[in-house]
């Protein structure tokens, strides 16, 4: 399903090694899908690729995207190239996020964000990378941001972007299915991996979450039932139309 007329590339790190995948991507490309591997290692460097992607990106809006999120609405690019027209200010756009029993997108509650415009859908308050898209003038910002392995570049974009007096803000007119958290990640076997990203230090509470799942996760029938509906829900969003979703504990 294309869901942008908008001209745009795929610029990629691979971080695996995994020759099914890249016979895929070579798949892409032959049939003309807009793919650009910058890079590949055998391990993961996490945060740390997209500073090449970024330095590499050729077009009015740069879009990072976590590998976890596996779903967009339609017409994103055309809403963030109207945004970023109409209101100069803005410089960072974050997509509003699926909202269910087993994930929340990683976004806070609403009643933590401050309305900054309703008829496009405007919020202030936290926001980091899931999908992010950045108009090309804060491509300095981006390149000078900290990589560290699990950096949140997001939120540190967010912050200096705000620092500088613009505006980073998240759209709830853009939606996308992010499988943040434990639950989805047991259904693809990916509960240790996500979990090494976290701190013992400062996430506790989450890596015990991790940890309760992998040994007791939701039986798998149950999660890929809902992962369809919610893969339905985000083809079928409307902007200005189609609800707001009740808002999830934050995992």
């Amino acid at each position: 399903m294309r869901k942008t007329s908008c001209p745009y590339e795929i610029l990629l790190w691979i971080n695996i090694e995994d020759a099914t995948f890249l016979e895929f991507l070579l798949d892409q490309q032959l049939a003309d899908v807009p793919i650009r591997v910058l890079g590949i290692t055998p391990g993961n460097i996490g945060m740390q690729g997209y500073k090449p992607l970024f330095d590499a990106a050729r077009f009015g809006i740069i879009a990072q995207l976590d590998d976890d999120v596996i779903r967009i609405s339609t017409g994103i690019g055309e809403m963030a190239t109207d945004i970023f027209t109409r209101r100069p200010e803005v410089k960072q756009l974050v997509a509003d996020t699926w909202q269910d029993k087993w994930t929340n997108g990683a976004r806070y509650p609403l009643r933590d964000y401050q309305l900054y415009n309703a008829d496009d859908g405007l919020y202030e308050g936290k926001i980091d990378g899931w999908c992010s898209l950045y108009h090309r003038s804060v491509l300095p910002v981006l390149l000078t941001l900290p990589y560290a392995k699990y950096q949140t570049i997001g939120a540190y974009a967010h912050y200096v972007i705000d620092k500088q007096g613009s505006k980073s803000l998240l759209c709830t007119r853009m939606r996308v299915l992010h499988l943040s958290g434990p639950y989805y990640a047991s259904l693809f076997d990916r509960v240790e991996a996500e979990k090494a990203k976290f701190s013992p230090e400062v996430h506790a509470p989450m890596i015990a979450l991790f940890e309760q799942v992998q040994a007791a996760p939701p039986p798998r029938e149950v999660l890929a039932l809902a992962l369809q509906v919610a893969i339905d829900g985000i083809d079928a969003f409307v902007p200005g139309v189609t609800p707001l979703q009740a808002d999830q504990p934050l995992h």
